[in-house]
């Protein structure tokens, strides 16, 4: 299974990430938090509701989707406040 999560704009990227990861992380059916390939998606298994020995496992992937259409304009989006 897959969470694929789009953020539009940069500003509190990173408080989403963190709290995304959080949330998975203490949910009652997750078993553990087994990898995070970089700052922005996860691996985790959970087990099933109903049969605590059958496991699924979640990857957490989350992208900023921007619309830029030269380098000038994706800096400006990327670096400004």
């Amino acid at each position: 299974m897959a969470l694929i999560i789009f953020r539009k704009t940069v500003k509190g990227f990173s408080a989403i990430i963190e709290k995304a990861l959080e949330i998975l992380t203490n949910h009652p059916l997750c078993k553990r938090f087994n990898v995070s390939a970089n700052e922005s998606s996860g691996s985790f298994i959970f087990h099933h509701p109903e049969d605590s020995g059958k496991e699924a496992q979640l990857e957490l992937l989350m992208f900023i989707a921007l619309r830029c259409w030269n380098a000038a304009a994706c800096s400006k989006i990327l670096f400004s406040n």
